[in-house]
Formats: structure tokens, sequence, C-alpha cells
């Protein structure tokens, strides 16, 4: 008998999961940071050192090595827009309220 999970805020490593998104978020940004600031290929102790300026006194540096792995041999933008191309569909918004009766 397996158990089915339908709320997966319920889990148990839930927050295990939104740490390493939280993380993996803090070094994205840091890496765009940089690039934008004109740094084309940012370094791990790079990313590092912009974390630790931002208020983390302990980067996950196993994320950072893994960061700078993936985007070897890659533009940022590039990266962005394959994202952006794969998200296109996704329904992002409503339209706005109506407007009140006077």
């Amino acid at each position: 008998h397996q158990t089915v999970r339908l709320n997966s805020f319920a889990a148990p490593d839930a927050a295990d999961r939104c740490t390493v998104r939280t993380r993996t978020m803090e070094n994205a940004a840091a890496y765009t940071m940089l690039v934008l600031g004109g740094n084309a290929k940012p370094t791990a102790d790079q990313v590092k050192a912009v974390v630790v300026a931002g208020g983390k006194a302990e980067p996950d540096e196993e994320s950072i090595a893994a960061l700078i792995k993936d985007m070897e041999g890659k533009e940022l933008a590039a990266v962005i827009d394959a994202g952006m191309e794969k998200i296109k569909d996704v329904p992002m918004g409503g339209g706005g309220g109506g407007g009140g009766g006077g």
C-alpha cells in the first residue's frame, strides 16, 4: 500500500524544498546582478561575494558551483529567453477589475 500526498505543502520535506529554492534564487540573482554589472562570466567566488554582501552569512558553495557549471558556455540572455519561451503560454494574471458604478 502506497501513500499518495495530494498537498505538497504538507510533505515533511516541504521546508527543505523551500530552502533549496531560496538558495537557488539567491545565487541566480547574484549571478544576474554580476552580468548586468558588466561581468559576462562571473566566477563562484564573485557570486559568493554578492550573496554575502546581501546578508547571507554562509552561502551554499555547492549550489553556487553547480550554477557556474550549468552556465558554462551559455549566455545569460539566451538562458532567460529559453525559459521565457517555455512559459509563454502560461496564464499570468487576469483582466483588470470593473470600474465602479456611480
